[in-house]
């Protein structure tokens, strides 16, 4: 699939199709030539010739005028879905979030005529579990509509003016362990499930690294003091990190330690193997043991996809780490660690630490 294509010029099963407008008319038109790079400056170059000439009032006899094509919502959003040059684990999150947010009232309408109200009403009336969520959901609603204004269903993106920004009180907090209760849960684990399934939950808490990143660490990452953050596995499939930046964890010697006694450390694969000694390709069976540890134990379950990321920050600020440090760690940008953990930064122990250096 080729990338970075003119403006007005499209891929379609194939073939080439251009779109463009004049005096508030749209047209769209194929071309009937094969998806080559050099058909796609002859292309081009056909697209400029037909503006030209609308100036001058001639029109092509070919081209289909301001009539737009008709399609559903579902039938463009999988057209969209599948010429989208994207990573595959992206393109399933695309569809993902279409399924869940959109797809429930506008896969049967006709994409012509939804409007911007509808798009508000239905991000008005979404719980959304966080402000990355919502984000991401309307992006790839814009880039659907930009899609289809440019392949000729319509002539503008309704999703455009759709707002991003939303108040902190609507979303979620995070909801980290203590430091007792996640003791708690790493011995009844230590005690009860094997040792790479404890290994990997001991990662998770003292490193604060993502599920997917945590899934595919290979010993080579390892150096007795750190480990090198460079990937990720993702519905089963190696990818890059969720930033698509590396980077270095260090090593408390409690997670050393644990690290060091894994038998899997022999093999030099992966890190956390399965009872078959194979990588896992998604954390369901983990987790599933991770919730048994706290029926076990008592401890309350937290809801989201990694509690143990928001714990390692929360016990880190209320030590009195570094924020910037700890937003490195973690992966996150300054400004966003700031965002999610403010409510762990402003402490009074935090304040008094302070004021004491002022003093």
């Amino acid at each position: 699939m080729m990338q970075d294509l003119p403006k007005g010029v499209r891929v379609r099963g194939g073939n080439l199709y251009l779109s463009y407008q004049h005096k508030g008319k749209r047209w769209f038109e194929s071309t009937g030539l094969k998806a080559t790079r050099s058909n796609v400056r002859e292309a081009t170059q056909i697209r400029a010739g037909r503006i030209q000439a609308l100036k001058y009032g001639i029109e092509h006899i070919d081209q289909t005028n301001d009539d737009f094509k008709t399609g559903s919502f579902a039938t463009v959003a999988q057209e969209y879905l599948d010429s989208v040059e994207v990573k595959p684990s992206t393109r399933a999150s695309y569809k993902q979030l279409l399924q869940n947010y959109w797809m429930p009232e506008l896969q049967r309408r006709q994409i012509s005529a939804i409007q911007l109200p509808r798009l508000r009403r239905i991000v008005r009336n979404t719980k959304w579990t966080s402000h990355k969520v919502r984000k991401n959901a309307v992006s790839v609603l814009r880039q659907l509509f930009e899609f289809a204004r440019d392949d000729g269903y319509r002539d503008d993106n309704p999703a455009q003016k759709l707002a991003i920004k939303v108040k902190r009180s609507n979303l979620t907090d995070p909801d980290p362990y203590t430091i007792a209760e996640r003791d708690t849960l790493l011995k009844w684990l230590e005690a009860n499930a094997s040792a790479e399934i404890h290994g990997y939950f001991i990662t998770a808490f003292l490193s604060g690294m993502r599920t997917g990143e945590l899934l595919a660490l290979i010993w080579d990452d390892y150096d007795g003091e750190t480990l090198s953050v460079t990937k990720a596995r993702v519905r089963g499939e190696i990818t890059t990190t969720k930033t698509y930046e590396n980077r270095v964890v260090l090593v408390q010697d409690r997670l050393a330690k644990t690290l060091n006694a894994l038998p899997s450390r022999f093999l030099k694969g992966v890190i956390f193997t399965n009872q078959y000694g194979r990588e896992y390709r998604a954390g369901h069976h983990l987790n599933m043991k991770f919730r048994e540890a706290h029926a076990k134990t008592g401890v309350r379950h937290r809801e989201g996809p990694y509690p143990w990321r928001h714990t390692y920050a929360s016990i880190g600020l209320t030590s009195g780490a570094d924020p910037a440090w700890l937003a490195d760690q973690l992966g996150h940008s300054l400004q966003m660690f700031y965002n999610v953990y403010s409510k762990w930064i402003k402490s009074e122990e935090r304040d008094q630490r302070e004021l004491a250096k002022l003093l």
